[in-house]
């Protein structure tokens, strides 16, 4: 114990290597050795076909990613291909590398290199090498089958007439960046070159998010006999968030509506939510994997910590939503003439005592008309529109019974 953490204290980044390396195979304990790495300022350097090695190792202080860390690669085709590399030198370009290496690859590895950034050395943009790889490697393929036959060309018997330079072509333009942090993600488990999270605090002020996970984190209290973590006491309410939506499941239900839950990260924790009826139908174009997304809903406990209950679902890289946050930065002014409507289909004395106390919690400018067995009538206390007088509104008399109406 005393000389690991000794070589824990004095080789910081060699320890975590070490770590990494006896994990090489567990995906997600790469990803939790990376993300500590990151954490304590240490660079993580991206895979690289030219620079990795099978390992991880330390290069001018910092972790370089080892290509046997990348998903379906493999470790023992991995030093195959450092081994050549080794031998004959640096890979000069894809084509360079498959006539060197097409004996021990498949075209899910080459895909799975290219979406890590590992062949980024070349100079191509990964969108370009993604459209344009199949084309090159079966060349390749191709051209060794002809010699193995002993089909010679016109350029194989006159060598002076061959021409070494490699064609070239206008590049397809790079990917968004979303699905790039998406495919790092995928085959390396963690972001390498950035993350969806990147412009986390920027949304959350747009937005104006009132929770994280950092509330709901479970945490050891002080005198703790095990070191067992217990959930802080957290009130039940509306929230306004955002993160990334992970391991998406969707059912359905009794009454044949479906429902969908998942585990929203952000940039502190992790949380279940989930979406149900109508609310999944409206929305499910959102909610979909490694999406980053803005929700609003009903926090609330669950078995295990806290959950949310999806009612509206935002892409904050939507057009709509940037030309609503242009607007909002320019302080366009928009009063649009809105009013709440709601609506009982029998008088319930009960009922509209609960309405009223809700209305006179949720105090603003938005005028309020209920129907009541047919006949309208105009209430004397004024509202704002959000999430929470909608929640509890339609506890009250139905979803479908309080719309916020503008003409």
């Amino acid at each position: 114990t005393y000389q690991t953490a000794w070589l824990k204290c004095y080789y910081p980044v060699e320890f975590i290597c070490a770590l990494l390396n006896n994990r090489i195979n567990d995906i997600s304990q790469i990803k939790k050795y990376m993300a500590y790495a990151k954490a304590q300022g240490y660079q993580v350097l991206a895979p690289c076909i030219n620079q990795s090695r099978d390992e991880f190792r330390v290069q001018n202080g910092a972790i370089r990613f080892g290509l046997g860390g990348i998903r379906n690669i493999g470790v023992a085709v991995v030093k195959q291909i450092v081994e050549e590399r080794e031998r004959n030198g640096e890979f000069a370009d894809m084509t360079d590398f498959f006539e060197r290496t097409v004996e021990f690859l498949n075209k899910r590895m080459i895909e799975n290199l290219i979406k890590s950034g590992a062949f980024d050395c070349f100079g191509r943009t990964r969108a370009d090498m993604l459209q344009r790889y199949l084309d090159e490697y079966n060349d390749v393929v191709e051209s060794k089958k002809r010699h193995a036959t002993g089909q010679m060309s016109l350029f194989d018997m006159m060598p002076e007439l061959k021409n070494d330079t490699r064609p070239t072509h206008e590049q397809i333009p790079e990917l968004p960046k979303q699905m790039l942090y998406t495919f790092e993600n995928e085959v390396l488990g963690l972001y390498m070159t950035g993350s969806p999270l990147d412009d986390y605090d920027k949304v959350a002020s747009q937005y104006h998010f009132d929770f994280s996970t950092k509330i709901t984190a479970p945490y050891v209290p002080d005198g703790a006999p095990d070191g067992e973590k217990v959930y802080p006491k957290v009130e039940k309410r509306q929230v306004v968030t955002g993160g990334i939506l992970r391991d998406i499941r969707v059912v359905i239900g009794k009454d044949n509506n479906k429902m969908g839950f998942a585990v929203l990260e952000d940039q502190f924790d992790s949380i279940e939510v989930s979406i149900y009826g109508v609310n999944y139908e409206r929305y499910k174009d959102k909610f979909v994997t490694d999406a980053f997304v803005v929700i609003k809903g009903g926090l609330s406990e669950a078995r295990e910590g806290y959950k949310i209950v999806i009612r509206e679902i935002i892409d904050p890289n939507s057009d709509e939503s940037k030309k609503k946050a242009i607007a909002e930065a320019d302080h366009t002014p928009t009063k649009p003439n809105v009013t709440l409507w709601l609506k009982m289909e029998e008088r319930n004395e009960e009922i509209f005592s609960k309405v009223c106390d809700v209305l006179d919690q949720y105090q603003g400018d938005i005028p309020v008309k209920i129907k009541i067995e047919g006949k309208a009538y105009t209430l004397d206390q004024k509202v704002r529109k959000c999430a929470g007088i909608e929640y509890e509104l339609a506890g009250l008399l139905g979803e479908k019974c309080v719309v916020f109406f503008e003409k």
